[in-house]
């Protein structure tokens, strides 16, 4: 008897094989019958369709295909991926897909990377049409990469990301997101990086970002967020990059930043803040963005305690001097004051950047540079003065011993006559292209003339 047992077990594992085999061969042979409106490509595992026949997901793709690429296409309803059991990638983005099922991914357990961006849905966690439903990602539990982008998203219920334990980047970006509840990413441990941005949001709960304890990478540009709660970054000590630009921040208090202390790279960019405070627990960021925000002047030390500083943007206000703030931040090397009123430069205000190698003062109203403000820059790579109201160089405007360093002085009006004669033979010796041409404005007989080719005689 355990021999007849043994004979039928080992003739009935012979059939699999065999079976297997034979799936193989047709998998393998499925590669040479690709859909006329695709690109297959077996060695990369990978089929691409973009046509706006496709109104349904093909069912007869090579079981083995590692990557399906589906843009713009017309599938509308997507009811069920079948059987790609090694399927890594799928991008449906751009195929007006605006219902998913919750067996639409049943049969696709190694996928990694899921792109729904540009498509038709308009909410997240809910049983209604343009949704997509709550517990439709439960099978996915592998995935890592989700990207649902530039749909009409209104709202994020609470778990609307079930099953995702493995997720670390989500991007909800360009939606129409007005709420997120509490627990919207509740099951996201892993989560490194959300993206968030050109969205609706006026506040965010409280507890929101708790739940991602791994998120490094937080992106709410382009909302209508005036505040953080005290407990929004609470044991997220993490996140290393924040982008709040193009908010409706006027003070950086009300972010309540104290609890990131790894933090290294802030965007504040044109929000409606007239004074940088509150940074004194963010010692770590090295680069600061206030562009296009409200600063007329810099009271007291606001950069004091960012000692790793390295890149500072505060182009676009309206600082009418360069203030005196950045006796703490010797370590700066991208200065960036394009666009303010600035009319004067003064002497020393510079020196403790020694380390300066991209300074731009583009677009000012710069008239006067003391002598010697830039003595002190032994490194500098990069001088941007073009668009102001020079007028006359000044003693130490250039340092002959940094001939490899680039200036633009273009677009002052320059008066060409033997003050300017030293200004002259500098530009004289420098390399091609270390100078965008410098052309006179006075006296009239040297109106419009390159300073670079004038001679003794004129």
């Amino acid at each position: 008897m355990k021999e007849l047992n043994f004979f039928l077990r080992f003739s009935a594992e012979k059939e699999i094989k065999k079976e297997s085999a034979n799936e193989r061969i047709n998998f393998e042979q499925n590669w040479s019958s690709c859909p006329e409106i695709c690109k297959c490509n077996e060695k990369k595992k990978e089929i691409t369709c973009s046509d706006k026949t496709l109104d349904s997901f093909p069912d007869d793709l090579p079981s083995n295909v590692e990557s399906v690429i589906f843009v713009e296409s017309n599938l509308r309803e997507l009811e069920n991926v079948s059987n790609l059991l090694s399927l890594k990638k799928l991008d449906l983005s751009r195929s007006q897909v605006q219902n998913i099922s919750k067996k639409s991914f049943i049969n696709v357990p190694e996928l990694l990377n899921l792109d729904l961006s540009v498509n038709e849905f308009s909410s997240i966690g809910e049983e209604a049409p343009f949704s997509v439903p709550k517990d439709a990602f439960e099978n996915l539990p592998k995935l890592k990469t989700l990207k649902i982008g530039f749909n009409k998203i209104t709202k994020i219920n609470d778990d609307s990301f079930a099953g995702l334990e493995k997720l670390e980047e989500l991007n909800l970006e360009y939606n129409s997101i007005s709420e997120i509840e509490e627990k919207a990413f509740s099951n996201l441990s892993k989560l490194r990086k959300i993206f968030l941005n050109g969205n609706s949001l006026h506040s965010i709960p409280e507890k929101v970002f708790t739940w991602m304890p791994n998120l490094n990478t937080a992106n709410l540009d382009k909302n209508a967020l005036r505040s953080l709660s005290k407990k929004q970054f609470t044991k997220m000590q993490k996140i290393t990059r924040l982008h709040l630009a193009r908010n409706e921040i006027s003070r950086v208090s009300h972010l309540n930043l104290a609890n990131l202390t790894n933090l290294e790279y802030l965007d504040l960019s044109y929000n409606s803040i007239s004074h940088p405070d509150d940074f004194e627990k963010n010692i770590k960021i090295n680069h600061l963005s206030l562009k296009g925000n409200k600063l007329f002047n810099l009271l007291g030390s606001p950069f004091s305690e960012l000692q790793q500083l390295n890149h500072l943007d505060l182009a676009e206000n309206e600082l009418k001097i360069i203030p005196d703030v950045f006796r703490q931040n010797p370590g700066l090397m991208f200065l960036f004051l394009d666009r303010n009123r600035i009319e004067v430069i003064d002497e020393n205000i510079l020196d403790p950047l020694w380390r300066l190698a991209t300074l731009t003062l583009s677009n000012n109203q710069i008239n006067k540079i003391h002598d010697g403000a830039f003595k002190n820059l032994a490194n500098f790579y990069y001088l941007n003065l073009s668009r102001n109201s020079l007028k006359i160089p000044t003693t130490g405007l250039v340092n002959p011993k940094n001939i490899g360093t680039s200036y633009d002085f273009s677009e002052n009006p320059w008066t060409c006559d033997c003050h300017i004669k030293e200004f002259h033979d500098y530009l004289q010796r420098l390399p091609n292209r270390r100078a965008v041409d410098i052309v006179c404005a006075h006296p009239d007989h040297l109106r419009g003339r390159n300073l670079r080719n004038l001679t003794a005689s004129g």
